[in-house]
């Protein structure tokens, strides 16, 4: 069951005081900071003086507080699971337990402290590793995130990775046309920062200076379309390539029932938290699509290890390798062999990852 609950329009002196120096678009629920230096700075102090209280969020808290201590009433709730982000699913799930002595637990999708600048992890980190103090249990989404979880947090770690709906894409879908027609490689979603598509234009330009007589073309469907076409122009590719702006989620699904091969982005940095890679939640649609999929570049880390585990695709970061890759898949689409790439991917349902979190959850109330 899921309840929507309002917001107050402020809460507390130094909330009050970030909500005078944003702009709120109710309808979509983001904000767009107010131009000036002592908005800027009004703003700063005022973030960093309500984190001990709750980011952004924070206006929800009393709301959500009362809400489950009636639903409590009613149904008597035997465990609380803070959902973050925001931080308000962590001060909220905290309160709860203090007042009704109700065990509790974190869900982390993302790291807690990647949004932060180096400089204040250190003084986030202590405050928030205070507030998870009674909490059972902690999740995170992938092995190394959940490592530094177990060691920010000193408490019982486990993984519930993101995953898809199999009866999303259980339909049968016709196979692509093959008589005259390309290799078809399709990517959806935005482009982030770290993210490029370099390593695919440039094994695409690489096999058209080569004269190489088997088409390949390249679709991408999202909001990063201008970024994407500007990319495009620089490699020379257009004529290889489809850009288009967002679709709906059915449509652009649609659309992925009916490629050749997937084209997905990994993203390696120097951060602590993203130096072995991450799972892009677009790679559990991927799977459900049963299609090769093309990760680049290698991470030589989490992403590669789960595309080899599941036997779902590969990872490139030289264009002649990839290159050499694409002109497999050409041949093997004349003879109407690229349909399907069968991975094992059952562990990677919601309803598989539900039930290890249903598990955890029970052992932990059998000790209750």
């Amino acid at each position: 069951m899921i309840i929507a609950l309002p917001s107050v329009v402020h809460h507390g002196f130094w909330h009050q005081q970030w909500r005078a120096t944003v702009s709120i678009n109710a309808a979509l629920g983001t904000f767009e900071p107010k131009r000036g230096l002592l908005m800027s700075l009004r703003r700063k102090i005022a973030t960093v003086l309500s984190l001990p209280q709750g980011d952004y969020s924070q206006s929800w808290q009393p709301v959500a507080c009362q809400a489950a201590e009636y639903i409590h009433k009613k149904l008597s709730l035997d465990f609380l699971l803070a959902e973050h982000g925001p931080d308000a699913g962590i001060f909220v799930a905290r309160q709860l337990s203090d007042r009704l002595g109700i065990p509790w637990g974190v869900d982390f999708r993302d790291p807690l402290l990647a949004p932060y600048k180096p400089a204040m992890r250190r003084w986030v980190g202590a405050h928030f590793k205070k507030l998870l103090s009674t909490c059972k249990v902690v999740f995170s989404v992938n092995p190394y995130w959940a490592d530094l979880d177990k060691e920010l947090f000193h408490k019982p770690t486990h993984i519930v990775t993101n995953g898809f709906d199999a009866d999303d894409f259980s339909d049968n879908w016709a196979s692509p046309a093959r008589a005259g027609m390309p290799l078809t490689l399709l990517y959806f979603g935005s482009v982030k920062d770290g993210q490029s598509f370099e390593t695919l234009f440039a094994a695409l330009r690489h096999r058209s200076q080569a004269g190489n007589s088997k088409p390949i073309r390249f679709i991408y469907y999202g909001p990063s379309a201008k970024a994407v076409t500007d990319e495009v122009k620089r490699w020379g590719i257009e004529k290889q390539v489809e850009i288009n702006s967002m679709v709906s989620r059915p449509e652009v699904i649609a659309k992925a029932k009916q490629a050749d091969v997937l084209i997905l982005l990994s993203r390696v940095n120097s951060d602590v938290f993203f130096r072995k890679g991450f799972y892009p939640g677009k790679v559990f649609e991927y799977f459900a699509l049963n299609k090769p999929i093309i990760s680049i570049p290698e991470d030589h880390g989490m992403l590669d290890e789960l595309l080899g585990e599941t036997s779902t695709g590969r990872s490139f970061s030289k264009k002649e390798d990839l290159c050499s890759y694409l002109n497999e898949l050409a041949e093997r689409h004349e003879k109407s062999d690229v349909d399907k790439q069968p991975g094992k991917v059952d562990r990677y349902t919601r309803s598989f990852q539900a039930g290890v979190l249903a598990k955890v959850l029970d052992d932990i109330l059998k000790t209750k």
